[in-house]
């Protein structure tokens, strides 16, 4: 991953995670600020890994499948306990990330370069997902709307 494209890719990235991040920090609710948080922890951790490791998915990358596993469960998290219904999209676009772990486990026949398209570039559609469910948050604020960011707030409202 020494070429000039494959950096400027995760000059790229960073940038949009930072992005996308800070935007739900700054003008999210809970569910938007503990998205953006496990999105950015995830992705540092990948690259402090790659770092490391230089994981080269010709094989089950383990550590990147248990970061995987543990934004999975952070997002679950999420989607039990948030008002909201954006969150369920970002856990269905990582158990797609989780399960291509298992599926390269059970057939290593597959191509790495597949397994690492999958792994890597899941995080697109994610962070779009969380961009999309921040600006809608706002916009309901906006408009006058109550909004709760957790299901136990609506309960007790």
């Amino acid at each position: 991953m020494s070429s000039p494209a494959a950096y400027a890719n995760i000059v790229f990235f960073y940038v949009a995670q930072s992005f996308v991040s800070a935007h739900a920090f700054i003008r999210g609710g809970g569910p938007e600020r503990a998205a953006g948080g496990a999105l950015l922890l995830a992705a540092l951790s990948w690259s402090f890994v790659q770092l490391i490791w230089a994981v080269k998915f010709n094989h089950v990358a383990w550590t990147l499948a248990l970061i995987d596993l543990a934004l999975l469960i952070a997002i679950l998290i999420i989607v039990a306990f948030a008002d909201r219904f954006w969150p369920i999209w970002l856990a269905s676009l990582q158990i797609v990330a989780v399960a291509n772990h298992g599926v390269r486990a059970y057939d290593p026949a597959i191509i790495g370069y597949a397994y690492w398209l999958v792994a890597g570039k899941l995080s697109y559609p994610m962070l779009a997902i969380l961009f999309i469910g921040t600006r809608r948050h706002q916009q309901r604020l906006s408009s006058g709307h109550m909004e709760f960011s957790w299901t136990a707030q609506r309960r007790r409202s």
